[in-house]
């Protein structure tokens, strides 16, 4: 049963990753920051496989991961966002414990699963139709998640 408690994760999509980290670094003492290349090589995009190729940058904000995406290429609603809105807050994320049944609960209420990959763990929800912002779904463990890229990548956590 989907829990709002259990938000993981604000996600921001900018144009340049490498700006963005500098940025927020410098003005907000955000970070240490843990990159990751995200090649999806069939994400499922409004019912379509399609490969998409993000780079993206998470560090700690409090009790949530804080998530910068630059979109390198291919379709996903990343880039749609950026495209119709400009860099900004493009989805939060929320911990579930069945990813395909929280699928299924918010179609039967009237939303549309456009975005995911059930095999990583993750699904994107159009709830932006108040407040501008889609939902995304994950079934794992977010901050461990960061945690343990940021200890492979030899970043202290702070």
């Amino acid at each position: 049963m989907f829990d709002a408690q259990k938000v993981v994760q604000i996600g921001v999509v900018v144009k340049d990753l490498d700006d963005a980290m500098r940025y927020y670094a410098e003005n907000f003492g955000m970070g240490p920051f843990a990159l990751m290349d995200s090649d999806v090589a069939a994400a499922n995009y409004y019912g379509q496989r399609r490969p998409q190729h993000n780079r993206i940058a998470l560090c700690r904000l409090g009790p949530v991961v804080f998530e910068l995406i630059e979109c390198l290429s291919g379709d996903c609603v990343h880039a749609d966002y950026l495209k119709e809105h400009g860099e900004g807050v493009d989805h939060i994320c929320f911990q579930v414990d069945n990813l395909a049944e929280e699928i299924k609960a918010f179609e039967a209420k009237g939303f549309r699963y456009i975005e995911g990959d059930e095999r990583e763990g993750f699904a994107y929800i159009d709830a932006d139709k108040v407040g501008g912002m889609k939902v995304e779904l994950v079934d794992y463990d977010m901050m461990a998640f960061y945690e343990k890229l940021l200890e492979e990548q030899g970043r202290r956590k702070e």
